[in-house]
């Protein structure tokens, strides 16, 4: 919930400062408005979030001295819980990548905790591609664990390319020295071990290789 705090804004700021300036405004503002109010929030949490980034990246001076959103969500500027607040950050982040509606045309209202489940997946396009997936044929009470689960199932994983030639022999080349280093330290021990379990599987296994080598000296 978002506190009554008002924040008294300062002249003299620097871009990064700015900018969260004008998200609290706007979140301030967004009070007044009772339909889309979370997601103006979100926004605004999800912009002075990056703005700590980007000071952070550009090597400059930390905004209001706080050297990170963490601190800034603990601080009195803040209007919202820090857990709360970071969840926010989130959101805002994730809202922009899904559907504003179903296939049906019905609106999807999303919600901050709808929307949680997303937050552990890094990628921007892997969650706009999921959820056009699990939109088609998903309820919308749980269109973002659907969205998790499409992820998960690996059906956004496009074929791979077949290898070229070269790429398999150099495949097949750090395969076998990988396991012709770790065959030829081994103790005797080892290979009366295998003989007794598998008879006549060493020397099988030479012949094969024997004839790998001379496929390859073609």
């Amino acid at each position: 919930m978002a506190s009554a705090l008002k924040v008294v804004h300062s002249p003299n700021l620097t871009v990064d400062e700015e900018k969260i300036e004008r998200c609290e405004k706007a979140i301030d503002a967004a009070e007044t408005i009772a339909s889309d109010k979370w997601m103006i929030e979100v926004a605004q949490m999800a912009s002075i979030k990056s703005a700590f980034s980007e000071a952070k990246k550009g090597k400059r001076q930390p905004p209001f001295g706080m050297k990170s959103y963490r601190k800034y969500c603990e601080s009195n500027r803040c209007r919202f819980q820090p857990p709360h607040a970071t969840r926010m950050a989130q959101a805002g982040r994730i809202l922009p990548l899904l559907p504003k509606a179903l296939p049906t045309g019905n609106k999807i209202p999303w919600t901050e905790r709808s929307v949680r489940p997303l937050s552990k997946l890094k990628s921007d396009r892997t969650i706009e591609s999921a959820a056009k997936i699990a939109a088609k044929d998903t309820k919308t009470k749980s269109l973002a664990r659907a969205v998790v689960d499409v992820v998960a199932k690996r059906r956004l994983i496009a074929p791979k390319a077949p290898l070229t030639p070269a790429a398999n022999i150099k495949r097949l080349l750090g395969y076998t020295e990988k396991h012709l280093v770790a065959l030829t330290t081994q103790p005797k021990e080892f290979w009366d071990a295998v003989e007794a379990e598998e008879p006549g599987i060493a020397a099988r296994a030479a012949v094969a290789l024997e004839q790998l080598a001379a496929a390859l000296r073609r």
